[in-house]
């Protein structure tokens, strides 16, 4: 990462979540920082988005991942899944004894337990848990999986 990414990093998370965020590989921390980049700036451009909490979205953009720290995945195996997904859908779930298809799907369930502790806002982690949920409807959250979406 950059030091721009680092100075990012250091501004919106704590030494807890600093911690654990530097456990994921370095594709999935560039991969959070896009994210949350991505959401300010559109949080920014679009009236829509005007009453949001920037610094949960952000946070939520950083911290979304750090499940997968747990469970890692190699790129071969995130290509297969992400292809896979889309011609079987959630099908897959039933391989979930494999621990690249378990990281994949259950990833933010991951996340959420890691924080669930130490984090008091509870918007920030509905919005951690739920970012590969169909829940529609709620502004963060939308903004959170287009973000992530895009990156």
């Amino acid at each position: 990462m950059k030091d721009e990414d680092v100075n990012f990093i250091n501004i919106y998370l704590d030494e807890f979540e600093k911690d654990i965020f530097l456990k994921l590989k370095k594709n999935e921390q560039k991969h959070s920082v896009r994210v949350a980049m991505l959401a300010i700036l559109i949080s920014k451009e679009k009236k829509e988005y005007k009453n949001i909490s920037l610094d949960r979205i952000i946070r939520a953009g950083l911290l979304h991942d750090i499940g997968k720290s747990l469970k890692k995945i190699n790129v071969v195996q995130k290509v297969f899944m992400v292809l896979a997904n889309k011609m079987f859908g959630k099908r897959l779930r039933e391989m979930d004894r494999f621990e690249f298809v378990d990281s994949y799907y259950n990833h933010a369930e991951l996340s959420y337990s890691m924080l669930e502790h130490h984090i008091k806002d509870n918007k920030l982690l509905y919005l951690i848990r739920n970012h590969h949920s169909s829940i529609k409807g709620d502004i963060e959250l939308d903004l959170l999986r287009y973000c992530d979406n895009r990156n």
